[in-house]
C-alpha cells in the first residue's frame, strides 16, 4: 500500500479526482469528475456528473487514523443538509451515490455501515438524529434558518429519509493503492518507487557533469570579478591553515569572516587553481535540498 497519509488534504482530494477521471468514467454511472474549490465544498470534495447533472459526490478524509461511523455519518448529514437547502447539489436523491475516500481503512462499525447501509439505518434509527445535530453544530451556515422556511426539526427528519435512498461506497487505502498500481501515471505524480528513478550515472558521466559545473562556476566568478588577480591579496595565514588542513586528514574546514573580507574570492581562486593532487567542486548552500542527505 502507498503512504496516503503523507499527502496534504488537497493532494489527497486531487488524487481521488484524477483516479476517477482516469478510470474510464464513460463506462460507469458518471462521465466526469470535478474537483471543487478548496475550503468551500459543502460536504463534498469531488462531484460526479452524468450529462452535466450531479449524480454523485466524493468526500475525502486524509486522516492518519481509522475513521469511525460517527465521522462518516456526520459528514454525510452535513452534505445532505446543504443539499436540502440547495437542490442543485443533488437534483435527484434516489440512486444518488455518496462515496467516502479515506487514507486509512475504516473502523469495524463504519465498515459495517458501508456493507449494509439499509440494515444500519434500521438498527440505529434512534441514533441518527444526534449525527444530524452534530453536523449542524459543526457548521455555522447550517445553524442559520433554512432559506425555504423549514424548521430544523423538519430538516432533520427529511435528511434522514433522504439518506435511506442513497447509494454508498467506501474507497480506502487498499483499494486506492490497487487503483494507483493500475494507473501508473497518476501514481507517479504523487509517489515514486525504486523502479521509477532513472538509472545512476556512470563514473565517466559524473566526471563530465562535475567538469561542466566547475566550468560554469568559474565563468560566473570571472564575470563577477572574483577571479580578478588585482582585486585579491592572498592571506598567508589562511594559506598555511588550509595547507595544514589538507595534510591532517580532517574532513571539514570552516572559513568565517565578515562581508567583503574575501571568502567568496578565496573559494573562486581555490576552484580555478586547486592544490596539487586535489579536485574542487563548489556547492552553494542555497542549492542544497532538504532531501539531500549525503
Amino acid at each position: 500500500t502507498v503512504p496516503l497519509s503523507h499527502l496534504t488534504d488537497r493532494q489527497f482530494e486531487l488524487l481521488a479526482q484524477l483516479l476517477l477521471e482516469a478510470d474510464s468514467p464513460g463506462q460507469h454511472f458518471y462521465d466526469s469528475a470535478h474537483l471543487l474549490t478548496y475550503g468551500a465544498d459543502e460536504g463534498r470534495d469531488v462531484v460526479l456528473y452524468k450529462q452535466e447533472l450531479p449524480v454523485g459526490v466524493v468526500q475525502c478524509k486524509r486522516y492518519a487514523r481509522s475513521i469511525g461511523v460517527s465521522n462518516v455519518l456526520q459528514e454525510l448529514f452535513k452534505f445532505l443538509l446543504f443539499a436540502l437547502r440547495d437542490r442543485s447539489l443533488m437534483p435527484q436523491a434516489r440512486g444518488f451515490r455518496y462515496e467516502f475516500w479515506t487514507a486509512r481503512e475504516l473502523t469495524k462499525d463504519a465498515g459495517k455501515f458501508f456493507m449494509e447501509p439499509t440494515s444500519y439505518f434500521q438498527q440505529h434509527s434512534s441514533d441518527l438524529t444526534k449525527y444530524v445535530a452534530a453536523a449542524r453544530k459543526a457548521c455555522k451556515a447550517l445553524q442559520q434558518p433554512s432559506p425555504h422556511g423549514v424548521n430544523h426539526d423538519d430538516e432533520e427528519r427529511e435528511v434522514i429519509a433522504i439518506a435511506r435512498s442513497l447509494q454508498f461506497a467506501h474507497v480506502g487505502q487498499t483499494v486506492i493503492s490497487r487503483r494507483l498500481s493500475a494507473q501508473v501515471q497518476v501514481r507517479k505524480w504523487f509517489f515514486r518507487g525504486p523502479d521509477d528513478a532513472p538509472s545512476s550515472p556512470s563514473v565517466a558521466q559524473t566526471g563530465v557533469l562535475v567538469e561542466q559545473l566547475m566550468g560554469l562556476a568559474i565563468s560566473r566568478f570571472t564575470q563577477s570579478g572574483n577571479l580578478d588577480a588585482e582585486s585579491y591579496v592572498p592571506s598567508v595565514g589562511l594559506a598555511r591553515e588550509f595547507a595544514d588542513f589538507l595534510e591532517s586528514g580532517d574532513r571539514v574546514f570552516v572559513l568565517t569572516g565578515g562581508s567583503g573580507h574575501g571568502k567568496t574570492t578565496w573559494a573562486a581562486r581555490l576552484l580555478a587553481s586547486p592544490p596539487a593532487g586535489w579536485e574542487v567542486l563548489l556547492i552553494k548552500g542555497e542549492d542544497l535540498l532538504d532531501t539531500d542527505v549525503n
